[in-house]
């Protein structure tokens, strides 16, 4: 079944980048129903932006690495929310959402070499920015590393491997809030909002590019979390937004 391509710098309402052979429509779509349904379900959303490179020697043919590292990014978010709630600490959910694609380099230095890029959709009130590496530390950064080392180590199980967290990068202007609401006045709607929305949709619809993504080699290159079935989510441009309790 073909998979509908758009093009130019237009999709629905959303200015989107105008990329050289198009645009995967359902991708576009799936990454505007996630930022409506976080934003329902939570007034602060944080998302981060990173790309997940491979080494030289890792088997590219691995078809659950993505999702043994999302898995163990999500035990450690609320391996942590769990713990500071038995400390009788407060505490918020962290409600991660995510959506990656899997591309395979094109340029004379990368080419056929297969990298990830994704983005998390975190409760802003549970993570208020990435933080910096440091392997002592709990930052979000050093748990995005982490997950990252353990998905890779599962398949070097028994072969040398030494793992660096250059393996993990994050693109330039990767850290996102969305408010929903003044930070003056939690009944006033923030205005910026609609403008930060739309600036981050421009830039997460890098990930519905065509070009670079394979589709003859049996491996998913597009992926994310499921939306669950209590919420509708309907395209910001009908003027409306997904059911739900949100907070």
């Amino acid at each position: 079944m073909n998979k509908k391509i758009v093009t130019g710098g237009k999709w629905m309402t959303q200015p989107i980048m105008n990329i050289h052979n198009g645009s995967y429509d359902n991708i576009l779509q799936r990454i505007d129903e996630l930022l409506i349904y976080t934003s329902k379900r939570y007034s602060k959303v944080l998302t981060i932006q990173g790309i997940l490179h491979l080494p030289d020697s890792y088997n590219y043919n691995d078809t659950e690495l993505i999702t043994r590292f999302f898995k163990s990014l999500n035990e450690k978010l609320n391996y942590q929310y769990s713990k500071a709630l038995r400390n009788g600490k407060h505490a918020n959910c962290p409600g991660m959402e995510y959506i990656w694609v899997r591309e395979v380099g094109s340029d004379s230095r990368s080419a056929g070499k297969p990298h990830y890029h994704f983005c998390i959709f975190l409760n802003g009130h549970a993570y208020s920015r990435l933080g910096i590496y440091c392997p002592e530390q709990q930052t979000l950064f050093s748990k995005i590393v982490h997950s990252w080392q353990s998905a890779l180590e599962t398949k070097f199980l028994y072969t040398p491997f030494v793992f660096s967290p250059s393996l993990v990068t994050f693109t330039k202007n990767g850290q996102t809030r969305l408010e929903r609401y003044d930070r003056n006045s939690k009944d006033s709607l923030n205005l910026e909002y609609t403008n930060e929305y739309r600036r981050l949709f421009f830039r997460l619809s890098y990930f519905a590019k065509v070009n670079t993504k394979t589709n003859n080699d049996g491996i998913r290159n597009f992926g994310s979390s499921r939306i669950p079935r209590d919420y509708e989510v309907v395209s910001r441009d009908t003027g409306q937004y997904a059911t739900g309790q949100g907070v």
